[in-house]
């Protein structure tokens, strides 16, 4: 039989800022079983500020990722790709800390690259994420560490060894 190509919907996610209308971009598309998280910088929605640290920037990256990711239907368990910008090289550790500390378990592939600057002077991090839906659930917990989101629950996927790609005519070999 023939298959049948069901189009998936295009979502997009918004924080409501203005300037996303503005600019032209989402906080995140989600695109069938992808969700593309937009340049997230450390912006504190709570107070309203930009912190002065890497660490705390760092940190309300990933608030910000697990939000919009978690009102798209998926979990920081499902990013499969993280591209970080850091302003200066002597905060990369100080990045990397709450990396580990948030995607320690999850270990997408990653790049971190030094840039000149950001939009705005204060900015010292931004980060980015695609992630790729792993289960139908839409319940997805939170993994992040509880000083960042307060609920560390999380199951692991185990593979299937009889799952086909979409490029193989034979179950998969490589699981």
């Amino acid at each position: 039989l023939p298959a049948i190509e069901v189009p998936m919907p295009r979502r997009l996610i918004s924080t409501g800022s203005p300037l996303e209308k503005t600019v032209g971009y989402s906080r995140a598309v989600i695109d069938g079983d992808f969700a593309f998280v937009a340049g997230t910088t450390g912006y504190d929605y709570t107070t309203m500020t930009m912190p002065a640290d890497v660490t705390s920037q760092s940190r309300n990256c990933f608030k910000t990722i697990e939000a919009a990711l978690k009102e798209g239907g998926f979990a920081m368990a499902d990013i499969v790709r993280a591209t970080y910008y850091v302003t200066d090289a002597k905060d990369i550790d100080a990045h990397f800390a709450v990396c580990g500390k948030v995607l320690g378990d999850i270990r997408p592939d990653a790049t971190l690259l030094i840039v000149t600057g950001l939009a705005k002077h204060e900015m010292k991090v931004e980060a980015e994420v695609t992630a790729k839906r792993r289960t139908a659930s839409p319940h997805h917990r939170s993994i992040c560490p509880p000083h960042i989101s307060g609920n560390t629950t999380h199951k692991h996927r185990q593979p299937d060894p009889h799952e086909t790609s979409p490029h193989l005519t034979q179950p998969n070999a490589l699981s």
